[in-house]
């Protein structure tokens, strides 16, 4: 090894060791109810003729209040240290008759304590579904894009308020603290195989990607 080069190692290797050990491990941004907003989707995001139907930040006590068995699901909430979530719900509102359309798309975005609360409560996930206000029945797997730490999908079915059968598909991912998940519902008779639920979660995953760097 040249001379020059073996005493610069020796002078400047241990200079550089020191500041590494002295170098302040990289800190992630506390996380706000706003960025939950970001993080999910706006009606320009869809394809044309959806309105926002509804769109709520909720607590775990409100998120709770939504389901058939309150007490029961806070406590779930609870224990996977769920600090805060956004949704938006989007209906179809007189766009053109498509073979392929949802006619409503869902979306949340829930921070919890840590990625280890957050790792937890995807993996659960059904533990939360037993308490819907409308059953799901028939419930499968189906392959998901690789989004975020971690993601699934599941094909549903469902009835609506007249009976009529409808098809859910849910794309549920996982980025650090967050979870987040896009479901879409249509007549079974419009059953996209999922695509718009896929291409929406990619959305979905990039935002969170974006506001957790």
């Amino acid at each position: 090894m040249n001379q020059c080069i073996r005493l610069f190692i020796l002078l400047v290797a241990p200079l550089m060791l020191a500041a590494a050990c002295n170098r302040a491990p990289a800190v992630q941004r506390v996380l706000t109810d706003d960025d939950l907003r970001v993080m999910t989707l706006t009606v320009n995001d869809l394809p044309p003729g959806f309105r926002l139907a509804e769109e709520w930040l909720s607590d775990n006590q409100a998120y709770a209040e939504r389901l058939t068995n309150p007490e029961q699901a806070r406590a779930v909430l609870d224990g996977w240290g769920r600090a805060a979530g956004f949704s938006s719900l989007f209906a179809l509102a007189g766009a053109p008759d498509r073979p392929r359309q949802p006619s409503m798309i869902a979306v949340s975005s829930e921070r919890f304590a840590d990625a280890d609360h957050a790792r937890q409560a995807f993996a659960e996930q059904e533990n939360l579904r037993e308490y819907a206000q409308r059953p799901f029945y028939a419930r499968s797997p189906y392959k998901a894009p690789a989004l975020g730490r971690q993601s699934a999908a599941d094909r549903m079915f469902t009835t609506d308020e007249s009976g009529a059968g409808l098809v859910v598909y849910a794309v549920t991912l996982r980025n650090g603290p967050i979870v987040a998940t896009v479901s879409t519902s249509a007549r079974l008779d419009k059953d996209d195989k999922g695509a718009h639920a896929i291409r929406l979660a990619r959305l979905v995953a990039e935002r969170i990607d974006g506001q957790l760097k």
